[in-house]
């Protein structure tokens, strides 16, 4: 369990700096004043309170609440709530202020006349640090804070609220049941952990995100932030800049973002915006001029609902099935009675029309009305589209045990050449990224906690299938929404356990007569010793509790998911045999020496060479069964021969070797060979070296790996297991693109 809260601030308008109003915020109190063990305190969260600067204003204002993030070193986030209400300043420390300014530099006398001299209201705020993101309840504190600050209760001390904040609520971790605790002031409230650590929690963020942008701009950002595109977001609201953020960085899941992420970045810090790196940021309107003069990338003006891309920027567009299927999903969710607009006899309230045959017309939308269950849908859809996007990726993986944490590689080519995506700048882009890379090293190894993504990867294929053939047989996608339905309701249960059940929380506030002022005392200095009381009684309740136990996913076997050939109805050599005959008979006819005969076949077979990979894995596979009858050493004629048709399978092959054809000639390359002289031998592989597949170095990575992966099964299996592994890699269509469950030792 960890705490709610690690720091509770009071930070206020620091005086002595002040220049023409603006100044610079100081730490007024802090609590405790003594760092924790596992979280030390970072002194810049000053910056992060009023991100556009401490500035005086002449009229009273409302409080506001935003929440900043900040990353450490470690990579781990740190959560900053911060509430900011202005108070009046006296009069003396008025007079001050107007003095400074007549006595300040001729900068400071130019702005001057910008105050004027009436009654200045200062801001300041409360601030709440935390590792988790409990925003909900980080709200509820500080406002019940501030309830008591403008309208005092003579029972309830704001020191033990501040101190029950700090050590009284322990909130369990991912899987823990319900957390149902008061502050000490007269209030009720709840938290409820996610159910999986790894599936992230929304609220109603993407459902406001699409409701805000669009679904075409919304689907620009999340393809922009899949290939690594810098995304700049502009606000007049902060908390809307952080919603915006979380959400789209939820919609990449399973993915995690690995870059730079500030959700509201503060004005002094304007300069992280030239970093070359991609990264998420938000950034107050005011700021835009600033902000947008060196920036390249996308940004998104989220109160005037406009996305715009920098002209020196290329937005790749994703594959098209999973953007069509993805487009008219979200159309079925967001604005479902679009594909009855044009019916000439309107349904007048019915989702559904039959014809007498049976047959449907219009399909049955699924009557959600409520906004949460929408935010579910939206991302039960983006689920299902990485799940299609990824699918076979296990097959694509080599797990090397040597130490005791395996290595881990992933065969780019194999998966790119599977999908008929070798040229596409997307899915490129997608695979190059550290989110990936970040996603192959999580979530590649076989025994591990599972979640909901690797169930719908599990059947994404049939599942597919199954939605293809309604629509193609009965012209309805109700398989389509009945899945979507049954992800979205999976995805509330990880953030709701009981959806059913209801617990009214009751969380003071001030009354309207409180917000009628127009001014406010000075925020009390509070008790230091009175909030160390709060905390260490805190802490010696907490440590006599009981323990306390929380539901725990168990490791399993993860399930492999439908082979990556069987994907893409990628066809079976046999279903060509005419033409892989005539090219064993090619091959059979050179080795027996009859180049005379082979040559009347070497056209038709350099034809089938070039248009079809499963003629040159064929011609590997043929060459590799005549190294298997010892018959290495070839006559000059012979060797021209085969030397023309490795080159021909070479040059029809892309730079990745997406079907493992250099990778089979390896071995082929470096054992047929022909005597030049009695001192002299000349190999095959002289003869093959200008092409690009050998300056790539992914390709001998996996070549490496995959060599190693074959020493360890010749060491560890018998001798018979060993055999018939090697007989089966050496027919398969592409050797590097086996299942992970062969892969793996």
């Amino acid at each position: 369990m960890q705490r709610l809260a690690d720091y509770f601030l009071v930070v206020g308008y620091d005086h002595d700096e002040e220049r023409g109003g603006r100044s610079c915020g100081k730490i007024i109190q802090r609590f405790p004043d003594k760092d924790w063990p596992d979280c030390l305190f970072n002194p810049r969260i000053i910056h992060f309170c009023q991100p556009q600067g401490w500035i005086l204003t002449p009229k009273y204002e409302l409080p506001t609440f935003f929440i900043s993030i900040l990353t450490d070193l470690d990579g781990l986030r740190h959560y900053c709530a911060c509430l900011t209400f202005h108070q009046t300043l006296l009069p003396a420390t008025n007079n001050t202020l107007l003095n400074k300014n007549n006595t300040c530099s001729d900068e400071a006398d130019d702005t001057a006349f910008l105050i004027p001299r009436t009654q200045m209201y200062a801001p300041k705020c409360l601030v709440l640090t935390s590792k988790l993101d409990c925003f909900e309840a980080f709200r509820n504190c500080l406002g019940i804070v501030y309830t008591m600050y403008v309208e005092p209760s003579s029972d309830i001390r704001i020191e033990t609220i501040v101190g029950n904040i700090l050590a009284n609520v322990n909130v369990p971790p991912a899987g823990g049941h319900t957390l149902r605790f008061s502050i000490g002031a007269d209030d009720r409230q709840i938290i409820q952990p996610p159910a999986s650590p790894s599936v992230p929690c929304t609220g109603l963020s993407v459902y406001n995100l699409f409701k805000e942008l669009g679904i075409d701009h919304v689907v620009t950002i999340f393809c922009a932030a899949l290939s690594d595109i810098k995304l700049l977001f502009f606000s007049r609201s902060y908390w809307k800049l952080t919603e915006a953020c979380k959400a789209v960085e939820s919609l990449l899941y399973p993915l995690k973002y690995c870059y730079t992420f500030i959700p509201v970045l503060p004005f002094d810090l304007i300069e992280v915006l030239d970093a070359p790196t991609p990264f998420i940021i938000g950034v107050h309107s005011d700021q835009k001029l600033q902000a947008l003069s060196n920036f390249d990338g996308l940004w998104i003006d989220l109160d005037g609902a406009s996305v715009h891309l920098t002209e020196n920027v290329k937005l790749a567009s994703m594959p098209e099935k999973p953007y069509n299927r993805i487009l008219s999903s979200l159309f079925q969710i967001l604005k479902p009675d679009i594909h009855a607009a044009d019916l000439a006899f309107p349904l007048n309230g019915r989702m559904s029309l039959k014809l007498d045959s049976g047959s449907q017309m219009v399909a049955d939308y699924p009557k959600y009305k409520e906004e949460s269950n929408k935010d579910k849908q939206i991302r039960a859809i983006f689920v299902r589209f990485f799940s299609e996007l990824f699918a076979g990726y296990r097959s694509c993986l080599l797990i090397t045990r040597i130490n005791p944490r395996p290595v881990i590689s992933f065969h780019k080519a194999s998966f790119l050449g599977h999908h008929r995506l070798v040229k596409d700048e997307f899915m490129l882009r997608v695979l190059d990224s550290m989110s990936f890379h970040k996603f192959i090293e999580e979530r590649g190894p076989p025994f591990r906690v599972c979640d909901i993504f690797d169930e719908v990867y599990a059947s994404i294929y049939d599942q597919l299938k199954r939605e293809n053939d309604q629509i193609t047989n009965n012209n309805n996608s109700t398989a389509v929404f009945e899945q979507i339905k049954e992800l979205a309701n999976l995805l509330l249960l990880n953030e709701t356990a009981s959806p059913q059940q209801t617990y009214t929380q009751k969380v003071p506030q001030p009354s309207q007569s409180a917000f009628m002022r127009d001014s406010l005392s000075e925020f009390p200095h509070l008790d230091k010793e009175q909030v160390n009381i709060a905390i260490k009684e805190g802490l010696k309740k907490q440590q006599n509790s009981r323990p306390y136990s929380a539901r725990v996913s168990q490791p399993c076997i993860v399930k492999l998911g439908t082979p990556i050939h069987v994907l893409n109805g990628r066809s079976d050599i046999s279903q060509s045999a005419r033409r892989l005959e005539v090219l064993k008979q090619c091959v059979g006819f050179i080795f027996n020496d009859k180049i005379a005969e082979a040559k009347k076949t070497s056209g038709a077979v350099f034809y089938s060479i070039k248009s079809h990979e499963d003629a040159r894995i064929a011609l590997c596979n043929e060459l590799a069964s005549y190294k298997k009858q010892n018959k290495p050493r070839l006559n000059n004629q012979q060797f021209e021969m085969i030397a023309n048709l490795l080159n021909c399978a070479l040059e029809a092959t892309s730079s990745i070797d997406e079907h493992g054809i250099a990778y089979m000639m390896l071995t082929l390359a470096t054992t047929f060979h022909r005597k030049l002289s009695e001192e002299a031998t000349q190999f095959i592989y002289t003869d093959i070296q200008r092409h690009p597949v050998w300056a790539n170095m992914q390709f001998w990575e996996m070549a490496f790996y995959s060599d190693v992966q074959l020493q360890i099964r010749n060491l560890y299996l018998s001798h018979e297991d060993s055999n018939q592994t090697n007989n089966e890699g050496s027919t398969v269509n592409d050797s590097l693109s086996t299942s992970s469950s062969d892969t793996i030792t």
